[in-house]
């Protein structure tokens, strides 16, 4: 059963989460092969890894968006920050500059989500998930939705080979690479997390990473938000990675794309004929409309921009129930994930014309 927790939470809304209350905690990792980011010294790499995961229910307060945020700026840099105001102060900077009020900005921050941080973990062993390339704030809607059905979600953030801001490079991508790959491996070894195959969620260039990562060990499924393997960026890297030789690439590929993209180039995808791939246009969708914004956006209107496309909720709301059902079909064999998969959006409920999907098998 539902608690009152999680029917009455805000920041899932409109989204009806699972049947498992949700824990999140944060764990570092240390990777003693690379050296420190800045400003962290003398102890090897850091690795601060978001894990939300299926709990038993709690009495606690669940957790808010200014959690979130907070935790976040530990994950960026591996630390609690010097001034804890801060990083929220940078998070509501824009919406400030654009005419909120610091009311409804605390109102936001004060919305809740389902997860307990550090609620014990429900009896039994879950599929584990890697998200790749978001915050943990803006990564926490999809997180504490599939938790709630059953998954164990772990995310690190995205930082560069020597310096803990990330801009796309084939060294960055390879420390990112290497990042996720530590990050499976310690996650596999938690007495909640099935010991099978890993399923990758990657936003941008995460979803480069996430096709990466299979050269490194075994995928059951890799969902691309709006990712750069649509695009030369991710279709360069791999080949390069790979020497040409897509027969590794064999996990099954949910790619989601926005339109507008200057970037779009969806012949390498169309290339890696091992895997079989679900291509979903959606219409209206910002690059940042496939994390947690039209959440924030829903609260706060206007916390995202002045032209908020009127898909990007509803957008959003389906890139959540489609991620769910092909992650279902593909990590729990699940029957009616695959039939919701091989239906029709309008069949499935999705307003007319939001989105459009091609199978490549």
């Amino acid at each position: 059963m539902l608690t009152a927790m999680l029917i009455a939470s805000t920041l899932l809304a409109p989204l009806s989460p699972g049947e498992h209350a949700v824990g999140f905690r944060m764990v570092m990792e240390i990777d003693a092969q690379r050296p420190a980011l800045p400003p962290a010294s003398g102890m090897g790499r850091q690795l601060p890894i978001a894990i939300w995961y299926p709990a038993r229910t709690s009495e606690r307060p669940a957790m808010r968006v200014r959690d979130y945020v907070m935790a976040g700026a530990q994950a960026l840099v591996g630390i609690e920050s010097a001034d804890p105001r801060a990083p929220l102060a940078a998070f509501a900077a824009d919406a400030l500059a654009r005419g909120a009020t610091h009311a409804e900005v605390e109102r936001l921050l004060d919305s809740t989500g389902i997860a307990v941080r550090d609620a014990a973990a429900a009896p039994g062993r879950f599929p584990l998930l890697l998200f790749a390339h978001g915050s943990v704030e803006t990564e926490s809607v999809m997180c504490e939705y599939l938790a709630s059905y059953g998954y164990v979600v772990a995310a690190v953030r995205s930082r560069g080979a020597a310096d803990p801001a990330y801009s796309l490079s084939r060294e960055n991508l390879d420390a990112v690479v290497t990042d996720n790959d530590l990050v499976a491996s310690r996650m596999l070894r938690e007495p909640d997390v099935a010991p099978a195959a890993i399923g990758i969620i990657g936003m941008s260039n995460g979803s480069i990473v996430a096709m990466a990562l299979q050269l490194r060990r075994p995928v059951s499924a890799i969902v691309s938000l709006d990712g750069g393997i649509g695009e030369n960026a991710g279709g360069i890297y791999l080949r390069e990675r790979s020497g040409g030789e897509f027969g590794a690439l064999r996990a099954p590929v949910l790619h989601f794309y926005a339109p507008n993209n200057p970037h779009l180039n969806l012949e390498h995808l169309r290339s890696y004929r091992s895997a079989p791939r679900t291509l979903v246009f959606v219409r209206g969708m910002r690059h940042v409309d496939f994390l947690a914004y039209p959440s924030f956006e829903h609260l706060l209107p206007g916390f995202s921009g002045q032209d908020v496309p009127a898909d990007a909720q509803p957008g959003f709301v389906w890139v959540n129930r489609y991620t769910l059902h092909f992650l279902d079909a593909h990590m729990h064999n699940s029957k009616h994930g695959a039939r919701f998969m091989a239906g029709t959006p309008e069949t499935r409920g999705v307003p007319p014309g939001l989105m459009t999907i091609e199978r490549l098998n």
